[in-house]
């Protein structure tokens, strides 16, 4: 927000308000822009809002993706150094491969997922009054079932201490539920294992590594 009337050629004239400048668009280090495909991750997992049209591409006025000179290297080398040496990337999938093969709640959230999205999509429902109770009946089933599951991960959790502005759950006397982050529990793993293969500081990255924890 920009105050006209303080700009040094606009001073003296009569009140002329504030303009606001936003930024049309958002370019990544190698020139293209993030209109419509957005910043795609390197390790991408399955979310439950996939099925949803709320991507930008999905708006009716969205601005066309384009492409302009990609930045020159040497304004930051660390990009193509250090932080992104060959192999790391192809290491990282590899150990987030093998948590998704032995920790049962990479399956859980996938079968979650489905279910949401069959809901989502469906476009047909009987009209016949006994079909309808029994179909409403068997999502709850499967709702419960999936929300009891998940109670049993909560042990998995890695600790944590919930810091709020003011302290505003502690004097309202409410706690929140518990809950399991998924992609909170995976960042964090992913995360370690780049500390830990960028070798760090290596006292601490592997400290680190064995608690599974950053801070």
């Amino acid at each position: 927000m920009i105050e006209m009337d303080k700009l040094p050629l606009l001073s003296g004239h009569a009140p002329l308000g504030a303009a606001k400048l936003t930024i049309q668009k958002w370019y990544l280090p190698d020139g293209s822009s993030i209109q419509r495909r957005g910043v795609h991750p390197d390790i991408a997992k399955t979310s439950i809002s996939d099925c949803l049209p709320v991507s930008e591409s999905d708006s009716p006025h969205a601005l066309p993706w384009d492409c302009i000179e990609p930045m020159s290297p040497k304004v930051s080398p660390s990009l193509s150094g250090r932080w992104l040496r060959a192999g790391i990337l192809q290491l990282l999938l590899q150990q987030q491969h093998a948590r998704e093969a032995k920790r049962p709640y990479f399956d859980w959230y996938q079968r979650q997922a489905e279910l949401f999205a069959k809901r989502y999509k469906q476009t047909e429902y009987s009209l016949n009054l006994k079909d309808r109770i029994a179909r409403i009946n068997e999502e709850r089933r499967l709702s419960k079932a999936l929300a009891d599951e998940e109670k049993t991960f909560l042990p998995l959790r890695y600790g944590y201490r919930l810091m709020t502005l003011g302290d505003a759950a502690h004097k309202s006397g409410k706690t929140k539920k518990p809950m399991f982050d998924f992609f909170e529990q995976e960042a964090l793993d992913i995360m370690a294992d780049w500390v830990v293969a960028l070798h760090i500081v290596p006292q601490f990255s592997l400290w680190c590594y064995a608690q599974k924890r950053l801070f």
